[in-house]
């Protein structure tokens, strides 16, 4: 009988802590889909590593140092979890007259996009109030038109590897002589601009 109550103490003991590692098991799942779900930052990656090393949320079964391995194991994880999220994104053609644009990069702190300008066309002559842009010519050859009114705009033809900027105010345009391909990255303001002439109507405001 003595062999039994000891048996059943020790296997009571073990269930105790297969209880434990069960409740922690939950902790570190329930911190790792928050995450998940949450965006992709540092920040975030952040509060995974406080809410695993939280001893409030682990049991004492699970010592401080298992608490650090697991923390850093599913917070290495989260990383290619979040990096395979991200890289999944696709980039969004959008069609213009003149050609198309490739939005590649859409945050709330930036924007990247390609401009395809077929040959013979020209953007709108227009401005931007908020958006500040840089530009580079990948292919093809461009006439870029510039200036801080309609009357005092100056013009020049530029090749692969010239680069350009747009201030906010100031008006611009650029005109395809062939075929040409141009890098912009700018302020994420994509729907900030007003056409003062457009050879396709679309105008937006008098100079």
């Amino acid at each position: 009988m003595g062999s039994t109550w000891q048996r059943y103490g020790e296997l009571n003991t073990e269930l105790r802590g297969l209880r434990g590692r069960v409740v922690a098991l939950q902790a570190v799942a329930e911190a790792a889909e928050a995450v998940i779900k949450a965006p992709a930052s540092d920040r975030a990656r952040d509060r995974l590593q406080r809410r695993l090393l939280d001893a409030g949320m682990t049991p004492d079964v699970v010592t401080a140092a298992k608490r650090q391995t697991v923390a850093d194991g599913v917070t290495a994880a989260l990383r290619g979890t979040i990096r395979e999220r991200e890289a999944a994104i696709p980039a969004r053609v959008v069609p213009k007259p003149w050609g198309h644009e490739i939005w590649w990069a859409v945050t709330e702190l930036y924007a990247g996009k390609i401009l395809h300008v077929e040959r013979g066309h020209r953007l709108s002559l227009q401005y931007h109030r908020q958006k500040d842009e840089s530009c580079y010519l990948l292919s093809g050859l461009i006439e870029v038109t510039r200036g801080r009114s309609q009357h005092e705009l100056e013009r020049r033809t530029i090749k692969p590897g010239a680069t350009w900027r747009n201030r906010p105010g100031e008006i611009h345009t650029i005109e395809a002589l062939e075929d040409s391909d141009v890098i912009e990255v700018s302020t994420p303001q994509l729907d900030d601009v007003v056409r003062l002439v457009d050879d396709y109507g679309r105008i937006d405001a008098a100079p």
